[in-house]
């Protein structure tokens, strides 16, 4: 498995390298500018999204979906299982969405030390009411997020298990129902049966702690759901066919 998840780290290093690289240059130019026209007003209190956290969840969700196909026909031809494959894929899985999420919180307090700006993460937004001391807050915000990255890109990786392994019809059902249902359906239902989705979003925001401020329900239920699509995936990976 070694060699299989040295592979897949070596593959997705230059894209982690690029993706961070583009970022950094983005956080320095930002944090220049800030600083060199004194954009903001003395004494004011102004707040602020990193929206790292937000594009990192689209780079796991992305690595999730990119993984699967490319990897396997490498290990398929090498003789390597279908279950060493898909360890080293989580391995690879937990390094890199580990990287990620210290880079966001690291990247989070540079900007705000360089700009005078309260920058806030994901974490931030959501649990607003969260108040600790530094170290606690540091730990809690990095299991939040590396958890949220773990479960988009496991998403990413049961959604291109299931298109490899659908038939052309279900591959359009998937590569256009999902972004239908998702980007206009749901918000079109909403008009329809506003009681019912403020029900779910009620369930929602208690299961995952944001109803009372405790981050602790967000991060064991997103690693419930997490770890739920991984046992899902694993045994679709089994039977898949070259």
């Amino acid at each position: 498995m070694k060699k299989t998840l040295k592979y897949q780290l070596h593959d997705f290093r230059t894209s982690l390298f690029v993706y961070l690289s583009i970022y950094i240059a983005v956080v320095i130019i930002i944090g220049v500018t800030v600083i060199s026209t004194g954009a903001k007003p003395g004494g004011a209190n102004v707040n602020g999204y990193n929206s790292m956290d937000f594009s990192s969840t689209i780079f796991t969700f992305i690595m999730g979906l990119a993984i699967f196909k490319e990897h396997f026909w490498m290990v398929a031809q090498n003789g390597i299982s279908r279950k060493t494959f898909f360890k080293s894929c989580m391995y690879c899985m937990l390094i890199i969405n580990f990287i990620l999420a210290i880079a966001t919180i690291i990247f989070t307090l540079i900007f705000i030390q360089m700009s005078g700006l309260h920058w806030s993460t994901m974490f931030g937004l959501l649990y607003s009411r969260f108040d600790q001391n530094i170290i606690i807050t540091f730990i809690v915000s990095m299991l939040f997020i590396f958890s949220a990255y773990n479960l988009c890109f496991l998403s990413g990786y049961f959604v291109t298990i299931l298109f490899y392994k659908a038939s052309k019809i279900g591959k359009v059902v998937i590569a256009a129902g999902l972004p239908v249902l998702f980007f206009f359906i749901l918000p079109l239902s909403y008009g329809f049966i506003p009681e019912f989705w403020n029900t779910v979003l009620d369930f929602i925001f208690r299961i995952t702690g944001m109803a009372s401020g405790n981050p602790f329900y967000g991060i064991i239920t997103i690693s419930v759901i997490a770890a739920i699509l991984g046992i899902i995936s694993y045994p679709l990976a089994k039977r898949v066919e070259i």
